[in-house]
């Protein structure tokens, strides 16, 4: 054996140990992929169960303050389809959720100059009252929150969530 190909042999013997301890990295951190996305489910159960709560007694429901907010943005006015498309969901649930809006008062569609049969949607006085308040509550809830979490914490839980976020869009593509 050449002095070359013992070389090869050591270096090839020096990556196998290497080599084993990625796959058993991969192997843990799929295996701990189960219970982070049960943690995040609970999350999420939370966070609804939050937003029912800071909802309570103003007439609309989450979703609805959430379709609300998308309406009252600094871009607006702008169209369901716009709306749709700028939250990722259909077209027909977010109109739903806009005719119910326009019912209570919190909207108004009014007539888009640019396209004969498109609506524009515009928030009412009470519709922004509204989201006043509401985001009062919100932010009441966010300290009381952040009071029992270390800044570290959560700046590392939110670089990883984009990260991850980042990584299943490519996924879905």
């Amino acid at each position: 054996m050449t002095p070359n190909q013992t070389g090869r042999r050591a270096a090839a013997a020096g990556k196998a140990p290497e080599k084993a301890r990625d796959l058993a990295g991969a192997r843990a951190r799929a295996k701990a992929i189960g219970p982070l996305l049960e943690g995040c489910a609970a999350i999420d159960r939370q966070v609804r169960a939050a937003v029912r709560t800071l909802t309570r007694g103003s007439g609309i429901t989450g979703p609805q303050w959430g379709i609300l907010g998308v309406f009252a943005g600094p871009e607006g006015p702008f169209s369901v389809a716009e709306a749709a498309r700028r939250i990722g969901q259909t077209r027909q649930s977010v109109q739903g959720i806009a005719d119910l809006l326009a019912d209570k008062a919190l909207i108004e569609f009014r007539p888009d100059p640019n396209h004969r049969r498109t609506k524009l949607v515009t928030v009412t006085d009470s519709g922004r009252a509204l989201l006043r308040k509401l985001r009062a509550r919100q932010t009441r809830w966010t300290r009381q929150v952040a009071s029992h979490l270390d800044g570290n914490d959560v700046e590392t839980a939110l670089q990883f969530t984009r990260h991850i976020r980042a990584h299943l869009a490519d996924q879905s593509q």
